[in-house]
């Protein structure tokens, strides 16, 4: 009997202990919606977002729910490229009700998305600052993915400012958790961002492995976005140390990939034309020159116009077509001072 009684006591114990014990993993008490819809957000948001939006929408007064609702959705919309993210009253109230509980990683989620959102509207101090909270706060978890995500966007702001040695040490912290996190698409991209840093180090040597890295990795994945634009960044590198033919290469697989994969995010065809026109000038094969940078002229982003219009003022001066030469220079300055006049309103934003 002593015995039994010993256990019973025990047992009240244990059972006063865990009801006194903070829940810091809200997870275990989330709609079966939710947890299936997070569970399967990195592998298919596609699917997530489905039943995400499916759902029933939590009461209002069930804070939790409607707040990882709120935070899940936005995540889904996201991943999925759903334009509808420039409204932030989902992230607002996930950011409302998490950043007043003990949950570093529901927070450090809360402040990646505002920051994303910060980013779609220009306001880069702020996206920056944001970040930054969420390192802090995804540093106490596990979440090797959401910290890949985060260092990764937060080197791109680094870089962008050319805050070169900042943005390698962001880079370097997201390959760490990428591979932490044994996503290879992560790994990818992160093998593809510091191949882009080292280049604009002059680094070329670090440049291309890493970009060689990106591109292997990518194929095995049939990751189409990082392929192609790794081919394309690692030809304009070999293009800078004048090994015209390696570059002439992936700048023609990457076009061809381009031509017949199609992609979510599928930018113009016009950036390998003037990769591979920019290739065939050094080379002195002025036709093909003159074919492919005609061809990057119908582009819709003012600085692919602006550096094909560089290039044909090359091939112009050095052909001594004094006419031409001065017609392409007058259309360079024209499309250089609209790039200045629009980096100087975001400046000012």
């Amino acid at each position: 009997m002593k015995k039994t009684h010993i256990i019973a006591v025990l047992i009240i114990v244990i059972i006063c202990l865990s009801a006194c014990t903070p829940k810091n993993d809200d997870t275990t008490v989330l709609l079966s919606e939710l947890t299936q819809a997070e569970s399967v957000m990195y592998e298919h948001p596609d699917s997530s977002l489905h039943i995400l939006q499916e759902m029933q929408v939590p009461a209002s007064s069930d804070k939790l729910q409607k707040a990882t609702w709120a935070l899940l959705l936005t995540q889904a919309k996201y991943k999925n490229y759903v334009e509808e993210l420039a409204d932030s009253t989902l992230i607002n109230i996930a950011y409302d009700y998490f950043m007043k509980q003990d949950n570093p990683r529901r927070k450090a989620m809360v402040l990646y998305y505002k920051g994303v959102l910060y980013g779609k509207a220009d306001k880069m101090n702020e996206e920056q600052e944001s970040y930054l909270k969420a390192i802090e706060e995804v540093k106490k978890t596990k979440d090797y993915q959401l910290a890949h995500l985060i260092y990764s966007n937060i080197g791109n702001i680094y870089l962008y400012n050319s805050l070169h040695e900042y943005a390698l040490q962001m880079f370097k912290q997201s390959l760490h958790y990428a591979r932490l996190s044994e996503n290879k698409n992560y790994v990818c991209s992160a093998y593809y961002y510091l191949g882009k840093l080292y280049s604009v180090l002059f680094d070329f040597d670090n440049s291309i492995k890493y970009y060689k890295e990106a591109i292997q990795t990518a194929d095995t994945l049939h990751n189409y976005n990082v392929l192609i634009n790794g081919m394309n960044e690692i030809a304009g590198v070999y293009t800078e140390t004048k090994d015209y033919q390696s570059a002439l290469s992936y700048a023609k697989k990457a076009l061809r990939l381009k031509e017949i994969i199609e992609l979510p995010t599928k930018k113009g065809l016009e950036q390998s034309f003037l990769v591979i026109g920019n290739i065939y000038r050094h080379i002195n094969k002025i036709d093909s020159s003159y074919y492919y940078l005609n061809k990057a002229l119908s582009a819709t982003r003012i600085e692919t116009i602006c550096a094909t219009y560089q290039a044909l003022y090359y091939i112009s001066r050095e052909e001594k077509n004094y006419e031409r030469m001065n017609q392409y220079c007058d259309s360079m300055m024209i499309y250089q001072d609209s790039i200045w006049k629009l980096n100087k309103s975001k400046e000012f934003m």
